[in-house]
């Protein structure tokens, strides 16, 4: 007979594939807490303290990973969501104010940096990285730094539509062309002539 323990961490329910990455995140973090800082050996990613500062630490490195895969999927919805839950647990971390404005100082440098590798090129946020970083060393408040950035996450999600493939446009394009003329006798090289 062997003799081992064995220790379980349980995730949220996930309604579809697309949340099975963060589902993962959510059951390694619960396994973490079942193997160091728990009596028992199963652990449910709903049971954690929220109010856990390394809890509040995860979750965040949790979101940056999110937002950086918002910004390559094109997904403003998830990133608008990734940035409402990091200002959640902002509010209640009860993190020093240095380190709540390190936060999402990280938060959008890491939009902006998922935006470059996406287009493969610089993205030209150099004033706004400043402004971050002015914010960063200053005073302002988690409010201030929300609302003056507000109009940073919205030319990020803009960029999207600026950073799609050519290709893509004139697939769509195709497509819409055949979604009007289905009716007719379409060949490929009728739609190769017209694109």
């Amino acid at each position: 007979a062997l003799n081992m323990d064995l220790f379980i961490g349980v995730s949220e329910l996930c309604s579809d594939a697309s949340q099975l990455s963060n589902a993962f995140d959510n059951a390694q973090l619960a396994l973490d807490h079942a193997l160091f800082g728990n009596e028992e050996k199963i652990c449910l990613f709903t049971d954690l303290e929220k109010h856990s500062s390394d809890y509040s630490r995860e979750l965040f490195r949790i979101e940056l990973k999110n937002i950086h895969d918002a910004v390559f999927n094109e997904d403003a919805a998830a990133l608008k969501d990734s940035f409402e839950r990091i200002y959640e647990q902002i509010g209640s971390a009860k993190l020093r104010s240095y380190e709540a404005r390190s936060w999402l100082i990280r938060a959008y440098m890491s939009a902006i940096s998922a935006l470059e590798d996406k287009t493969a090129s610089d993205v030209d946020f150099e004033q706004k990285i400043q402004s971050l970083k002015t914010l960063a060393r200053g005073s302002a408040s988690i409010s201030q730094i929300r609302e003056d950035n507000n109009d940073l996450l919205e030319e990020i999600i803009q960029r999207f539509d600026q950073s799609s493939n050519p290709q893509n446009t004139l697939i769509q394009q195709v497509i819409e062309y055949t979604d009007k003329n289905y009716m007719e006798n379409l060949t490929l090289e009728h739609i190769s002539r017209k694109f």
